[in-house]
């Protein structure tokens, strides 16, 4: 995610307020300006837009994070981080894990962030006792997995960088993974050990969506599950529940003939529900188009596509369903790309991308006109347009 927001600071920005702010932060060696977001957890996802960059006097800045009810996570990185990383794109680039400063910020708490930043890391806490005690707990064999990992990925894009053998680059960054598993394992371990504590919550929080966080979560102590992080873990586990079901769904279809499109609902582009089996049975083939205007390979295609649906319109029904934005966005792309086959928005709704196991924009299903799941096609493939030439007429 932060290699996405990175791309589009808003230099000259500012975040902070007058006298409510709820964040201020001091960071040595850090340059004169900061990168930074906060949003309520479970709210929108930010996007590229939302991220700040705002000025720091004597290294110190503040951020005006709202108090409400809301949990927010507030997230930010000196721009000096990624001008040393890319320093032919000041204030832009990728921006390491360990050079960013980010935590949870519950109703009613403000807080100090004091850091120092260095080639190697961003060394940073904030004056709460939860974080506090994160703090404490990482310090030696935890942050030494940390640096061991920003150190090898490095070395893995230099390797990458300078063209060396694919054997030396996979091994360069198996290096960087086996230092990121030891962190997972570190963590997994003080959940272990420390069940009943709020920092065992975050650890889970902080996990990768392939560990298994059904076992992670079965670890924690009832307080934990049930206090003041209940919202967050069980977004969390929603979510990873979510992935599974998806991946299920899609290595179902991978490896499974004979299988009925699952049937949807969902508004058209007139605000009336559109029912996906209502296709079905009129002697025509359906193209489902998993798309949206942020997939720049999504619109990318949009000409092909619509050379391919005016030559097979007759036998041919394409559907184009948008995902994960709103619905202004989909109705400003369809006014500005003019596509002419049905459209339907899905919005944050997931539960039709998990019926059809969708990872990956633009995913593609073709129909027989019995209903019947013939083949998936993931990203912008010339091997989708091929197969749309060899359909025969009349398969049921």
């Amino acid at each position: 995610m932060i290699r996405d927001w990175v791309c589009a600071l808003l230099a000259g920005c500012a975040c902070g307020g007058a006298a409510a702010e709820r964040v201020e932060a001091e960071l040595k060696n850090a340059g004169d300006s900061v990168a930074a977001v906060y949003y309520a957890i479970g709210g929108p996802v930010p996007r590229d837009g939302d991220i700040r960059a705002t000025t720091m006097r004597g290294g110190r800045f503040s951020l005006d994070v709202p108090d409400s009810d809301s949990v927010y996570e507030v997230l930010f990185f000196p721009t000096e981080a990624a001008e040393r990383i890319d320093p032919k794109r000041p204030g832009r680039g990728w921006v390491p894990e360990t050079k960013v400063c980010r935590f949870y910020l519950f109703p009613g708490e403000r807080v100090r962030v004091k850091g120092v930043l260095s080639d190697s890391m961003l060394v940073w806490n904030v004056d709460t006792p939860l974080y506090e005690r994160k703090h404490k707990a990482e310090r030696g064999e935890y942050t030494n997995y940390r640096l061991r990992e920003y150190r090898a990925a490095r070395e893995a894009e230099r390797v990458f960088a300078g063209g060396a053998s694919e054997d030396t680059i996979r091994a360069a960054f198996d290096r960087s993974r086996r230092w990121r598993q030891a962190q997972r394992g570190w963590e997994r371990a003080w959940i272990e050990e420390h069940p009943d504590d709020e920092l065992a919550g975050l650890y889970l929080l902080r996990a990768s969506a392939y560990d298994d966080l059904d076992s992670l979560y079965g670890l924690l102590g009832a307080n934990v599950r049930n206090g003041r992080l209940k919202p967050l873990l069980d977004d969390r586990m929603a979510s990873y529940r979510e992935m599974l079901a998806t991946e299920k769904a899609r290595e179902r279809m991978r490896t499974s003939a004979d299988i009925q499109a699952p049937d949807f609902t969902l508004p058209d582009v007139q605000g009336e529900p559109f029912t996906l089996s209502a296709l079905f049975g009129k002697g025509r083939y359906v193209v489902l188009d998993f798309w949206g205007t942020w997939c720049g390979w999504c619109v990318k295609g949009i000409p092909r596509m619509k050379t391919y649906y005016s030559k097979y319109e007759s036998r041919v029904e394409f559907v184009g369903v948008d995902c994960n934005e709103s619905e202004q966005d989909w109705r400003e792309g369809l006014e500005k790309y003019r596509m002419p086959w049905p459209g339907v928005w899905a919005g944050d709704d997931r539960s039709v991308q998990t019926a059809y196991g969708v990872e990956a924009f633009p995913t593609k299903i073709v129909i027989a006109p019995s209903g019947r799941i013939l083949k998936r096609f993931e990203g912008e493939s010339e091997e989708f347009y091929r197969y749309l030439d060899s359909l025969p007429d009349g398969v049921r």
